[in-house]
């Protein structure tokens, strides 16, 4: 299992970095036929709430599990230790260098669709609430309350606090 590690000193980054190279490492994953397992760090579940549940920092304290080996994953987080890194652009190993997965599509189907098809679906995939989440969002609710129609597609707009 390849360890990876995203963020400052490999601590984590901002949720749209963190996601963004787990799905790229998902697709890769899925292109190559092997299993991913992420062992590193979600800055946003290092809280109370997450450690009275036995999930701090994990992704999992608040999205469902995105990979079925379990056993491999805890395995990694437990023996994950942040990197040395010299500054924050570069923590993330063999990725400074090499980004290729985030162009790879897979052959058949659903690469036939296109890059940005695909790499929203995984990226849906990773962001799938777990039941304690959905249930306190209740998102389908709000949705029907503010008329909420498909297709729709969102914008972020940061005006914040980039440092790159």
């Amino acid at each position: 299992v390849e360890s990876v590690n995203v963020g400052m000193g490999g601590k984590g980054a901002g949720l749209a970095s963190t996601v963004h190279f787990i799905s790229g490492l998902l697709t890769e994953g899925y292109v190559k036929g092997k299993p991913f397992v992420y062992g590193g760090r979600l800055n946003y579940a290092t809280n109370n709430h997450c450690a009275q549940k036995g999930l701090s920092g994990d992704f999992e304290c608040y999205m469902q599990p995105f990979s079925g080996c379990t056993v491999a994953k805890k395995a990694s987080f437990a023996k994950w230790r942040a990197p040395y890194a010299r500054n924050n652009r570069c923590a993330i190993g063999r990725l400074c260098n090499d980004l290729s997965q985030f162009k790879m599509l897979p052959k058949g189907p659903f690469g036939s669709k296109g890059l940005f098809w695909f790499r929203s679906a995984m990226v849906m995939h990773v962001m799938r609430l777990n039941a304690e989440v959905d249930a306190m969002m209740a998102l389908d609710e709000l949705k029907r309350a503010i008329g909420f129609k498909q297709p729709i597609i969102g914008v972020h707009v940061r005006h914040g606090d980039a440092c790159h």
